[in-house]
């Protein structure tokens, strides 16, 4: 696990030593930051021999942001409406509890890593910005970046929500079913006649649509910091290169079916789809031959991917070239 890496240098940060960096580190120090805020203070205040900095308390830290997320997922899942229906208080506790628990995000409350600091700081972002408090969405958008660089696609997420509302609104549409292409279509039109007739009440909508501009200044100075570092990732670059992995797709799609089959196996579904694929077997032919060729060029295999490697001895030292923290048999 990372946490060979995580923890000592979280350490580092614990004792004021701010400059001496990792290079095997691909993520900011937004875990270490947080890491060193919260228990520093508590050796400073206690002015005792226990080590606040120990393996199990920065492993605690990840325990408090899965708390701050069930809180959060309760908060969210109060604003969630079915339709007509407004989530009750109990089913808001019982989403909030079943999401807090998912699998893959709950096996990381127990080590120190950035998964569940990463989670925390999206959903307060989120949060803040469906209560349009955007200044303060941006922010924690930023210290989500500094947790995990590839938050910044849920920042951008929240200016395409942001705009998406303006557009909805501007088009005079008030019925959330409508289609959106018609919606667009509806705001084009209004945008267009208020050019000709109404210029004020384009001037009145332009302000809303400043909210974005937070986001888009932090997405902005992201863009700098890749630039000037010339990679998404702070350390290993070399390994953690960007490339198309389409296949990301099919692992996505067989997660979500295993984690569905309850919806998604029933006799009735199971008859339209066989019949779908009787009707249209050209298409279904396509497809599946478009997958294979997908997998065949474009399947990425990371080089840390596997926790164990078996080798001969006269390879050891190549492998361990190679592939660093790997436990070698052989």
């Amino acid at each position: 696990m990372d946490e060979l890496f995580h923890i000592p240098q979280a350490q580092k940060y614990c004792d004021g030593n701010w400059t001496q960096w990792d290079p095997m580190i691909t993520t900011l120090p937004g875990l270490y930051f947080v890491s060193a805020f919260l228990l520093k203070p508590l050796e400073l205040i206690c002015n005792s021999s226990i080590v606040f900095c120990s393996t199990f308390s920065l492993r605690s830290i990840n325990f408090l942001f899965t708390a701050g997320n069930a809180a959060l997922l309760f908060l969210l899942s109060l604003k969630r409406k079915d339709g007509d229906k407004v989530y009750t208080w109990q089913l808001a506790l019982m989403n909030a509890v079943i999401l807090s628990l998912f699998p893959i995000l709950y096996f990381f409350t127990f080590l120190y890593y950035t998964d569940c600091g990463s989670v925390f700081f999206v959903l307060l972002m989120y949060l803040l910005q469906q209560q349009q408090r955007h200044l303060s969405a941006a922010f924690s958008g930023m210290i989500a970046i500094l947790f995990r660089q590839t938050n910044v696609i849920w920042i951008v997420f929240m200016a395409g929500l942001l705009a998406a509302d303006f557009i909805r609104k501007f088009s005079g549409v008030k019925h959330p079913g409508r289609d959106s292409v018609d919606v667009v279509k509806l705001a084009i039109k209004k945008f267009y006649h208020c050019l000709q007739h109404n210029r004020k009440e384009l001037y009145d909508h332009a302000g809303e649509l400043l909210w974005i501009l937070p986001y888009g200044f932090v997405c902005f100075g992201f863009a700098v910091f890749v630039v000037i570092n010339g990679s998404i990732v702070v350390g290993a670059k070399q390994d953690h290169q960007a490339g198309l992995h389409f296949p990301q797709l099919f692992y996505f799609a067989a997660f979500l079916g295993l984690f569905s089959f309850m919806y998604i196996l029933s006799v009735e579904n199971i008859r339209s789809y066989l019949n779908l694929i009787y009707q249209h077997p050209f298409i279904f032919i396509t497809i599946f031959s478009a997958g294979g060729v997908i997998v065949s060029n474009f399947t990425m295999v990371h080089r840390y991917l596997l926790s164990m490697v078996v080798v001969d001895d006269d390879d050891d030292n190549a492998v361990k070239d190679l592939i660093p923290n790997m436990v070698l048999v052989g």
